[in-house]
Order: structure tokens, then C-alpha cells, then sequence
């Protein structure tokens, strides 16, 4: 079993979400809390991080840390603010530069380490959230 959360680093707190995707597989929510935030204090706690938890029978648990979602690290490259829905009503658009510091600060998450691969996820996902591409960009 894996459990998959998203959040900020060296603030999670006790809460009714936590505690619904934690609680049931016999997690102290309260200990993870701390565990996660003394774990990630030093990360910058400006970007959401992903983190999966796989739980033992004991109540026990291990976590490994992942990169921000894609998705969010080109909001945090385009300045995009959290809650803004609207993007293509602000013809926003996503540039190789961006595209490069997006790949080289998820390269060890991808699943891959061809730069093609990783570019396609990223002008995918970039689509879906309905931001333009430069036009030299494919």
C-alpha cells in the first residue's frame, strides 16, 4: 500500500485530511507531522513537495520524498499565484528556458533520463493547464 500526499515542506499539520488518508492504515498523525516537518524543515517550504508513505501493519511507516508535481513547478517558473484558473485568458507562455529548469529540478523523479521524454511530460502537462507554447516549441 502507498499513500501518496502532497505538501509543504516543515508545515504539515494534524488535520482531518491527513488524518483520513493516514488514520485508517493505523498512522499517528501527530508523530508523521513531525517526522515530515523535522525531515523537511531545510526545504524551501514555498513549493509543495510529494511524499509517499507506505505503512506496515504495526502502525509503522516509511516516507520518501519526491520533487514538486510538474504542475507546480511551472506555476513556480511562470509566476502563476495559487487559486488562479484563468491562464489562457493572460496568454501565458511556456519558454525552453523554462521547460530546461523545470526538467533539471525534477530529473530525479522522471521515470527516464532522456531529455525528450522528460520535455513531452512537461509541454503535456503544460497543455493541460491550458498555457501556451512559443511558437518554435512543439
Amino acid at each position: 500500500m502507498i499513500i501518496k500526499l502532497i505538501l509543504k515542506p516543515g508545515r504539515a499539520e494534524p488535520n482531518s485530511r491527513l488524518g483520513s488518508a493516514l488514520g485508517p492504515h493505523g498512522i499517528n498523525v501527530g508523530k508523521f507531522c513531525s517526522d515530515f516537518n523535522r525531515v523537511t524543515s531545510k526545504n524551501d517550504s514555498s513549493t509543495e513537495i510529494i511524499v509517499k508513505v507506505f505503512p506496515n501493519k504495526l502502525g509503522q511507516y516509511k516516507m520518501i520524498l519526491k520533487k514538486s508535481p510538474v504542475s507546480i513547478l511551472i506555476k513556480k517558473y511562470l509566476n502563476i499565484n495559487k487559486g488562479e484558473k484563468k491562464f489562457s485568458e493572460r496568454k501565458i507562455f511556456l519558454t525552453e528556458d523554462i521547460i530546461k529548469k523545470v526538467i533539471e529540478e525534477k530529473k530525479d523523479d522522471f521515470n527516464t533520463r532522456k531529455y525528450i521524454s522528460n520535455r513531452k511530460t512537461v509541454i503535456s502537462c503544460a497543455k493541460s493547464m491550458e498555457i501556451f507554447l512559443k511558437s518554435n516549441d512543439k
